[in-house]
């Protein structure tokens, strides 16, 4: 098996010289570059040869160092519930905001929603178009839903939606 192993490590050089094969008397075959008595001149195959294809480089490409601007979607952003001037009794203060948007966001462009409560960002921005506000204080509330791009930047927003949380005032 050795030998054998030593022909395939000749054979994956290209090389010019002449390959000779001999056995001795104890069977043993060996392989050489040089001729001897007994030695037979081995006949190798053509080695073939791979040239992989040009591959241009894009760092040398001007119009693909360039970004592409993808059109902003003109998003219609609803808040459907609360109702405008709702009281939502709620003693835990847990206030949902659903919102629809049409056309859907653009997963692409990477746009989100994001979710304000009087003024404030409370929320992540997602793809979701509804969040939970926890613990908010009874009194009155505005909410907002934005479109935000991957940067954090407001493309769109909602109306705003004032709405009332009444909770049992514990003495």
């Amino acid at each position: 098996m050795k030998y054998y192993t030593l022909l395939l490590f000749l054979l994956s050089f290209t090389v010019n010289a002449d390959v000779y094969r001999s056995v001795n008397k104890q069977g043993n075959v060996s392989f050489s570059d040089t001729a001897s008595d007994n030695a037979e001149k081995v006949e190798l195959q053509p080695s073939y040869t791979y040239n992989p294809p040009v591959i241009p480089d894009l760092a040398d490409d001007e119009s693909a160092s360039e970004p592409v601007e993808m059109a902003i979607p003109d998003y219609a952003l609803v808040i459907i519930s609360p109702g405008q001037n709702e009281a939502l009794r709620e003693n835990a203060g847990n206030i949902t905001i659903n919102s629809s948007i049409t056309p859907e966001l653009n997963i692409d462009r990477e746009d989100k929603l994001v979710f304000s409560l009087d003024g404030q960002l409370k929320s992540e921005a997602q793809i979701a178009t509804n969040y939970t506000f926890t613990n908010v204080d009874r009194g009155s509330h505005i909410a907002v839903v934005s479109v935000v791009d991957k940067t954090g930047k407001i493309i769109k927003s909602s109306k705003s939606r004032l709405f009332h949380v009444l909770r049992a005032n514990v003495n």
